[in-house]
């Protein structure tokens, strides 16, 4: 079965994981209704973000560099 477009929207939004989706350039495109809700996000205010712009390193934490290193394995997980 070939899904396209958003065909896979109501099923993927009305999964019980808290889950996001990034495109190849790592723009989120769609997160399910129980991420937005452990989250406390908006979809509005999320989809359309860069993935290390909604989700940026912790300023508190001197030894965070998530964003600033491209070989984190918060990239590796971000592409996967």
């Amino acid at each position: 079965m070939d899904i396209s477009g958003d065909d896979f929207r109501p099923f993927f939004e009305a999964s019980p994981s808290l889950q996001v989706i990034s495109s190849t350039d790592l723009t989120i495109v769609a997160a399910t209704h129980a991420y937005l809700r452990a989250t406390m996000l908006r979809r509005a205010d999320l989809l359309g973000a860069l993935i290390f712009d909604a989700f940026p390193d912790n300023p508190d934490d001197p030894t965070a560099d998530g964003v600033r290193n491209p070989g984190s394995e918060h990239h590796e997980d971000a592409l996967m």
